[in-house]
């Protein structure tokens, strides 16, 4: 991992908003990704995840739809795993970086590597590690997941016609 300013804990956030849905059901619609991004239209509330001082906007049809199977990925691994060595390569292109974590019981270490793409700021660049508690963490992502499944099910997705949404209802226990 390369640390830089691992000196400091920062903070850790995100504020799931409050998107609204357009009421929007496909039934072509068989993944997570697809129907995201089908039920929130592009100009409603974005997430944002907070950084230590950065506040990165999370687009819910753009980013969150493109990225869901990784934070799927990335909860469960971090909650069934006491400690160990992990990457993302977040594949959203407004939302283009590299994490690394590193983590034991309680804690966790992330080092951002952020892709040209997402035109990262002075701070984020000179800010790229964290460290905060794997449980606020994994709370924090909780969120998200609490906000798709409600707005999903809302909109007619279960089970039955996602062959990934118990994925995303097991990873919002």
């Amino acid at each position: 991992m390369k640390v830089e300013h691992m000196e400091k804990i920062l903070d850790f956030k995100i504020e799931a908003g409050n998107p609204k849905n357009n009421s929007d059901f496909d039934k072509g619609d068989t993944k997570l990704s697809e129907a995201v991004y089908t039920i929130f239209p592009m100009e409603t509330e974005d997430a944002v995840l907070s950084w230590g001082e950065a506040n990165i906007p999370l687009s819910y049809r753009y980013d969150i739809s493109t990225i869901i199977d990784d934070i799927i990925q990335m909860v469960f691994i971090l909650r069934n795993n006491e400690s160990g060595k992990w990457s993302v390569d977040w594949s959203s292109d407004t939302f283009a970086a590299n994490w690394e974590f590193e983590w034991s019981e309680e804690s966790l270490e992330i080092v951002a590597q952020w892709r040209e793409e997402f035109n990262a700021s002075d701070y984020l660049k000179e800010h790229n590690a964290l460290r905060t508690e794997k449980e606020r963490f994994l709370y924090e992502w909780g969120k998200i997941t609490d906000m798709l499944l409600r707005n999903l099910t809302e909109c007619g997705y279960n089970s039955d016609n996602l062959v990934d949404m118990g994925m995303l209802i097991e990873a919002n226990r």
